[in-house]
């Protein structure tokens, strides 16, 4: 066996997104937007997510689905919707349910049994939209309507819109006002600070038995300042220096070794 993970002794992959939920690292902000997002779910309000590209929004979405009691909550992740259909699709086979062919039929369909398990069993419908700012004003707006319903002045419907920078843009805009004003609660996560990247860095190797001290403090300092905490940036600047450093059987992995990864990516 050769490469990196024979010469540090890594029994896996360690800066992938593919990383346990258990073996991340719980940063202040990451638990802060916790419970902000259990707020969502338990009072099946609205909420908006924001942050930069690649600071670790699905990777907090993903942690928090996994936490929740599906006794209690049905959770519906989405990542991958272009339009609004593709949404109440992937909702309804959340539910095991046939997607109608007609978005109108699918819409009634799964509105219908969010109502009919909030009044059978209490138990709240959690839906979650990565990537929100993909289906613009109107199909925004479609989401806000989902969540009406009549039943008593409780909601049987959580909704959490999540996206960069743009997402905060569109909800701004005026057309988009009754959204705006439906929005309970808003978190933006930003890039780790240096001591939280140091601790990123030691939890991922940790997720895959390596020594937490194959990367020496300026060559995490450098990581640091090129990906600005950005935990997307952390991870490939992270795997292509433990790459070289195997390669070159160089440990603890040095300023040099980072300086010519990103030589390599164009971040020099």
């Amino acid at each position: 066996m050769r490469g990196y993970k024979a010469f540090f002794g890594v029994t896996g992959f360690p800066f992938t997104k593919g990383i346990p939920t258990a073996s991340l690292l719980r940063y202040d902000q990451f638990e802060e937007l916790a419970e902000y997002l259990d707020y969502v779910a338990e009072d099946g309000s609205i909420g908006l997510v924001s942050g930069e590209i690649g600071v670790g929004k699905s990777t907090a979405l993903r942690a928090f689905v996994e936490s929740l009691d599906d006794r209690q909550c049905h959770a519906c992740y989405v990542g991958d919707a272009d339009a609004t259909r593709s949404v109440f699709r992937k909702l309804a086979w959340s539910f095991g349910m046939r997607a109608a062919h007609l978005k109108g039929d699918l819409k009634d369909d799964v509105h219908a049994r969010i109502g009919a398990l909030w009044a059978e069993h209490r138990k709240r419908t959690l839906l979650l939209i990565d990537d929100a700012q993909v289906l613009g004003g109107p199909g925004l707006q479609e989401l806000r309507l989902l969540t009406n319903f009549h039943c008593d002045g409780d909601s049987p419907l959580g909704l959490v819109l999540a996206g960069d920078t743009t997402l905060r843009e569109q909800v701004k805009d005026p057309r988009n006002r009754a959204l705006a004003e439906r929005i309970m609660v808003r978190y933006h996560l930003a890039g780790l600070s240096l001591a939280e990247t140091r601790a990123y860095i030691q939890a991922h190797l940790s997720a895959v038995d390596a020594d937490s001290d194959i990367f020496a403090a300026e060559a995490i300092n450098l990581i640091f300042q090129h990906s600005k905490g950005l935990p997307r940036r952390i991870n490939k600047i992270a795997i292509q220096s433990l790459i070289k450093a195997g390669h070159k059987e160089v440990r603890p992995i040095d300023e040099a070794i980072v300086t010519a990864v990103l030589k390599d990516i164009g971040q020099e």
